[in-house]
């Protein structure tokens, strides 16, 4: 799998933003698009191309291609290396934070297995999704960080994203 591999890019900063972008935006089926990200993802090495990517992936949102973007997240969650776990984590929290996938988010985080001292942009992907499921699901994301298993430093991460946020400020994290 080509996607697990980074590899130097010749192309600057803004040349990998506007190539994620000009994927977000083709105009092509998601079979085509998720071989365009494959090839696009080991150039991600740092977390705004990453989220700029993520966030304005709105084809995560179309419903006749929502199992298999679902499908290619898990697989994305479950890499080794740092940006392409976090361009899972951040493609979940743009398109599956709903009342249909809450339950398959947390049990996603779950069954990552995440330990203390995972990668630094890893720990905040997932502090980011939770504080915008709290901020959506503000009981199921509270019972879930409650009963998880996740590791301190994430959820400290997570209570300092929440208090920040002006949707979840006034929100008990926990």
């Amino acid at each position: 799998d080509m996607s697990e591999t980074y590899k130097y890019s010749p192309y600057s900063h803004d040349e990998r933003t506007i190539w994620g972008l000009a994927i977000d935006y083709a105009k092509c089926g998601i079979e085509e698009r998720l071989r365009l990200t494959d090839e696009f993802i080991p150039s991600i090495d740092n977390w705004a191309i990453c989220d700029t990517f993520c966030c304005n992936a709105k084809w995560v949102l179309k419903e006749a291609d929502r199992s298999i973007a679902w499908s290619y997240i898990l697989r994305k969650v479950k890499s080794k290396k740092e940006f392409i776990r976090r361009t899972g984590i951040v493609l979940m929290l743009r398109g599956f934070l709903t009342r249909e996938y809450i339950s398959s988010c947390f049990q996603t985080l779950t069954s990552m297995n995440l330990a203390e001292g995972e990668p630094y942009y890893v720990r905040m992907a997932i502090a980011w999704l939770l504080a915008t499921a709290l901020a959506k699901f503000p009981d199921e994301t509270i019972r879930f960080v409650r009963e998880s298993r996740l590791p301190s430093d994430i959820i400290s991460l997570y209570v300092r994203k929440a208090h920040e946020s002006f949707r979840t400020k006034d929100i008990s994290a926990l």
